[in-house]
């Protein structure tokens, strides 16, 4: 199953800009993702001109959205979404997190793909790093009350160094690779996936000219019973 995380920044172009969807959208086709974790989409936000970001992004893929929403403004929302396309949906849930100036959430669903039923968490953790390290505690403590195998993504905002810890106590294999971030010059690796249950078979970081962070991309065959 080709997994993607991708913080995508309201679509806002890596060298700044005007937003612009249809780029991203053309991006993400090309990530062909079975399941795509995006964070910071608006819908019907003002600054994006009202426009519904998450389901754009899930019509292009002709995938179902999955939506956790972490601000409310104006009668529009921001937050992170998960689409699958090639995975059906058997159940799915937002756990809160909590946060100071945003609340935080994480979206769990368990999808068939291929025969398997992966359980997948979906993340944006806070900036504050003691925040973010104990919100990630919690999200592999909710993800531990699914089946194996166990896909945690997101933007965690933590060096690997600061999630390592966690991946390992909660018996998870950090992907590493490059960094993700600032997207022009990256210097450090925010975009994480942990597994468990399962092996990578591929990863890598791609460098589109959308968003400030660049994607993750991970394929992941899951362990025999």
């Amino acid at each position: 199953m080709r997994v993607v995380t991708w913080n995508v920044q309201t679509a806002r172009p890596a060298a700044g800009g005007a937003r612009d969807l249809e780029r991203l959208a053309t991006h993400v086709r090309g990530l062909d993702a079975d399941v795509i974790a995006l964070q910071e989409l608006d819908r019907g936000m003002r600054r994006s001109g009202g426009v519904d970001q998450a389901q754009v992004v899930a019509d292009a893929l002709g995938g179902r959205l999955l939506w956790a929403p972490t601000v409310h403004r104006g009668g529009g929302a921001y937050g992170h979404a998960v689409v699958a396309v090639r995975a059906e949906v058997a159940a799915w849930r937002v756990v809160p997190l909590g946060g100071t100036r945003e609340s935080r959430a994480l979206l769990v669903a368990e999808l068939d793909h291929d025969g398997v039923r992966w359980a997948l968490g979906a993340t944006h953790l806070s900036r504050r790093t003691r925040t973010a390290t104990n919100q990630l505690a919690r999200c592999l403590e909710a993800l531990a009350a699914h089946p194996r195998p166990r896909v945690l993504v997101g933007d965690l905002n933590l060096p690997p160094r600061r999630v390592l810890p966690h991946s390992t106590a909660h018996g998870h294999h950090l992907v590493t690779g490059p960094p993700t971030h600032p997207a022009q010059r990256p210097r450090t690796r925010l975009d994480h996936v942990l597994v468990q249950g399962a092996r990578v078979a591929a990863a890598r970081v791609p460098a589109p000219d959308v968003s400030d962070h660049r994607p993750v991309v991970v394929d992941l065959v899951a362990d025999r019973p």
